[in-house]
């Protein structure tokens, strides 16, 4: 009888913390799938933000080419610090091991065709016509 009153305190003690334990261990599991989201989250968010930068760096570099004569020293060395700026980006783009290539590429195809456009499509883009 002696034996059987103490394996009952023994169970009476051990099973409330194996379950807390358990509780325990689920719920870290829970935030450290969590924070391994908001992590990734960020990451994509700074990505996102970097090619909006970059985007914004090539526009600015091709109204400076299409719309802005080339014979002004003055206004070469804006459309200079342009090119710098989205060089620049370019090259933090590429320094990441993500793999944002594809989006680099598709910016730059439009830059590529920015020469083609007259200065009525550029005013479409930023809604003044």
């Amino acid at each position: 009888m002696m034996q059987k009153q103490s394996s009952y305190k023994v169970l009476i003690t051990f099973l409330p913390l194996i379950t807390l334990l358990l509780m325990a261990s689920y719920f870290a599991k829970e935030s450290w799938y969590t924070y391994q989201k908001s992590t990734g989250f960020q990451a994509n968010l700074q990505n996102v933000k970097l090619l909006q930068n970059y985007e914004n760096a090539v526009l600015d570099e091709s109204l400076c080419k299409v719309l802005l004569p080339k014979d002004s020293k003055e206004i070469s060395n804006i459309c200079q610090e342009r090119i710098k700026k989205s060089s620049t980006l370019a090259k933090m783009i590429s320094s990441r091991s993500e793999n944002l290539e594809h989006w680099v590429h598709q910016i730059n195809q439009i830059q590529k065709n920015s020469v083609n456009y007259a200065v009525s499509d550029f005013e479409k883009l930023l809604g003044k016509s």
